[in-house]
């Protein structure tokens, strides 16, 4: 027998928000990616430090022998 899971309502939340989100947007990533990058524009602008991390490098592939 499958084990069942109980529905977390804070996951439920957020998958909640982020279709509605996506839907404001017609699921177009370009213009959520613009709208993403305006709030981040706008909060530097009122002060708040806005965090950008480096890419990792990619994993190193093992060699083969």
């Amino acid at each position: 027998m499958a084990k069942q899971f109980s529905r977390d309502p804070i996951v439920d939340e957020v998958l909640r928000i982020r279709a509605e989100y996506c839907e404001e947007f017609n699921h177009d990533l370009k213009a959520i990616v613009e709208d993403l990058k305006r709030g981040e524009a706008e909060a530097a602008a009122k002060g708040c430090k806005v965090v950008s991390l480096r890419p990792k490098p990619p994993a190193k592939k093992p060699e083969a022998v």
